[in-house]
């Protein structure tokens, strides 16, 4: 992963309360721009945090 990516999941995290992974994982998805048609979660408070950085995210039914 690009230095970038951390750096973006590093500003996320202490605000948001994500853990790190979580972190990594929305500022990853974030970083692809338009390649990212959706953000797909089972934790819908991580669904929440990809939506609050723009990302368009769902949660598919259990």
């Amino acid at each position: 992963m690009p230095v970038e990516t951390f750096d973006a999941a590093c500003a996320l995290a202490p605000g948001a309360g994500l853990r790190s992974p979580d972190a990594l994982h929305v500022a990853a998805a974030s970083g692809l721009g338009s390649l990212v048609s959706a953000f797909v979660a089972y934790d819908e408070r991580l669904v929440e945090d990809a939506e609050a950085v723009g990302l368009t995210a769902v949660s598919p039914s259990p």
